[in-house]
């Protein structure tokens, strides 16, 4: 999981190397007609390579202005035929160059045109995801907009650690996302008043692959799969569905787990009654290294910022083991 996320590019990285790309490509277009002899030859061809790639990544008139570079330095500098010591008449270069222009406009604008398409399906998918998960999360008001606190965490820890822009995104959609399974549960069990009997337990413990099978039908949301599932994970094996262990619970299962758990612990539910956010945040900590992970668990610390409750009592004695959240206590999550 790190290893992917460490090939992910931020968005200046990308510009940066698109740039260097663009620049690159007119200076050898400029250096090989010029050293094979002129624009007599066919190596102003070249000069198409980086307007092209230009007019596809970037907006119209950066297209054009690549265009115009690209004229000008296949232009009056430029001889016709180096060996002859010929140049170039002013109508040829400029005609070169309106023609360059042209081709970035035709390249650029139905490039551009189809981005924003691209982008106002992606907010109108995410609009619609979106809503369904508040659909769910509204089921009953102990789990209202719980998905939407977890994403929140979830995207916090990430950037705490270091993670990019991919990896957030991916992180994020999975935390709007991991209780989405809940819909075939029946509300008598999210909101049961007392702890579970083993069927009601089996039951509670198949949302995160429901959750998966929801999620698996949708390409976009493909990066996500893992963390959906694998939430309710523990490092030491005893979490589910999959009772994965170790180094087996990915990044983005591990980032879910204190997200989910943290807003659990502190909200409110039928069978009883949010906990001050100091207290949950121990109860994280007394967890770290055995059910949640110690760098996120410090990640999360790191990146908000809680009152000390009104009194220590209500903090939970350094020697006394804290009850966790996860596989005790599957409906909580």
């Amino acid at each position: 999981m790190w290893s992917r996320d460490r090939l992910a590019f931020s968005s200046q990285q990308v510009w940066a190397a698109l740039a260097l790309c663009v620049v690159g490509g007119l200076a050898a277009a400029s250096t090989v007609t010029y050293q094979a002899g002129g624009t007599h030859t066919v190596w102003p061809q070249l000069f198409y390579l980086p307007i092209a790639l230009a007019a596809v990544l970037t907006a119209p008139r950066l297209a054009v202005g690549v265009a115009i570079v690209a004229g000008l330095l296949c232009g009056p500098a430029m001889p016709l035929d180096r060996a002859a010591g010929a140049g170039q008449e002013t109508w040829s270069w400029a005609l070169r160059l309106a023609i360059f222009v042209l081709v970035a406009l035709v390249i650029a604008i139905p490039a551009t045109l189809a981005r924003r398409r691209a982008q106002m399906l992606e907010r109108f998918g995410g609009q619609v995801v979106t809503s369904f998960v508040t659909a769910v999360d509204g089921k009953h008001p102990y789990t209202a907009r719980h998905s939407e606190s977890v994403a929140r965490y979830a995207t916090a820890i990430a950037r705490e650690l270091g993670l990019p822009a991919r990896a957030r995104d991916r992180i994020r959609w999975a935390a709007l996302l991991h209780d989405v399974g809940k819909i075939s549960t029946p509300l008598a069990l999210l909101d049961k008043d007392g702890p579970l009997t083993d069927d009601e337990r089996a039951v509670m413990e198949r949302h995160p692959v429901e959750s998966a099978r929801i999620v698996e039908g949708i390409d976009r949301l493909a990066d996500s799969l893992d963390g959906v599932r694998h939430h309710h994970e523990r490092l030491d094996g005893a979490g589910y569905p999959d009772r994965l262990a170790g180094d087996a619970v990915s990044l983005d299962a591990r980032v879910l787990a204190v997200a989910d758990a943290f807003d659990a612990m502190t909200s409110d539910r039928a069978y009883r009654s949010g906990m001050h956010p100091a207290v949950a945040l121990d109860r994280l900590v007394a967890g770290a290294g055995t059910q949640f992970d110690e760098d996120v668990v410090a990640a999360f610390a790191r990146s908000v910022s809680i009152e000390p409750p009104a009194t220590e009592a209500a903090r939970p004695a350094a020697t006394e083991p804290a009850p966790l959240l996860g596989s005790p206590t599957p409906h909580q999550g």
